[in-house]
């Protein structure tokens, strides 16, 4: 109130902050992390490809490691920790391809070497 009598034209603090607040939810809540849908498939995907490189009988420690990273990044994303998943599937995908090229490494000899292992 003025000294008048007559109410004030100027929004109370309150009501001052409140399109600010909203503002800044609706900011938040844009930024929400998206579940890693497509890290997860690229991992599953790079796993396949070790276990049709025959990774398990060549590479096993290796593709040990990738299953190992891909059930923790499986872990995470049912609890809903997607940053984390996301992490931990790229971490999958990145061994689970180190396993498909050392199983091809080992399946393929190397040029310039015969089958007795000697060089020509």
């Amino acid at each position: 109130m003025t000294d008048e009598g007559t109410m004030s034209t100027v929004p109370s603090l309150p009501s001052r902050l409140l399109p600010t607040g909203l503002l800044a939810l609706l900011w938040l809540c844009a930024c929400t992390v998206a579940p890693p849908v497509q890290e997860m498939s690229d991992a599953r995907q790079a796993l396949a490809e070790a276990r049709a490189a025959e990774a398990h009988d060549l590479a096993g420690k290796s593709l040990e490691e990738a299953e190992s990273q891909m059930r923790d990044a499986t872990e995470l994303l049912e609890q809903g920790q997607f940053d984390a998943a996301r992490r931990r599937a790229m971490e999958a995908k990145q061994s689970a391809l180190e396993a498909r090229d050392e199983a091809l490494r080992k399946r393929t000899p190397s040029a310039g070497v015969d089958s007795g292992g000697e060089i020509p």
